[in-house]
């Protein structure tokens, strides 16, 4: 997790709004980047900083409190705006890369695909990528899911032509 250090705030939260980035990997990288050090003070960076993860009913309250900290002290722009957008892209584009190259679990891709059409009103750029990865789920198998790297390849082909 130490490439997360260089993360900025901004794609912290673009990243773990469209499923990029997964709730463990936003709290190591508030307790070991220094970006949110000097709001220490502020109760929720704190929880935030000091977590273990188990202080939270759920993950996704970590998540919340995070989005209201950057929104509190305005440490990034709004997540559904185009510059946000073009950063959930890029991050798609970046994780279709790593699943070709690094065989990652199907899931690692697919679950981005909801947030997105969520977010950014379904996307050019997202393709069919939608139909793709239909009847994916968490424990989903590189097996169950063969025709994802042919199908992400060509995906990538097309991000290229259309200059994403």
């Amino acid at each position: 997790m130490s490439d997360l250090n260089a993360v900025s705030v901004h794609e912290m939260q673009v990243g773990r709004s469209i499923g990029y980035y997964t709730d463990d990997e936003l709290l190591w990288w508030v307790k070991n980047c220094d970006l949110l050090d000097e709001y220490a003070d502020d109760h929720s960076v704190f929880q935030l900083i000091t977590s273990n993860g188990e202080n939270f009913e759920s993950s996704e309250n970590a998540f919340r409190i995070f989005e209201e900290v950057v929104e509190r002290y305005a440490l990034a722009v709004a997540v559904e705006s185009q510059e946000s957008e073009t950063l959930a892209q890029k991050l798609f584009k970046r994780r279709l890369t790593e699943y070709v190259s690094a065989k990652l679990d199907p899931w690692e891709v697919c679950r981005m695909i909801g947030p997105i059409e969520v977010i950014y009103d379904f996307p050019v750029w997202l393709g069919d990528m939608y139909n793709v990865c239909d009847w994916c789920e968490v424990n989903s198998t590189p097996d169950e899911f063969k025709h994802l790297p042919d199908e992400i390849c060509k995906h990538l082909t097309k991000l290229s032509e259309i200059g994403g």
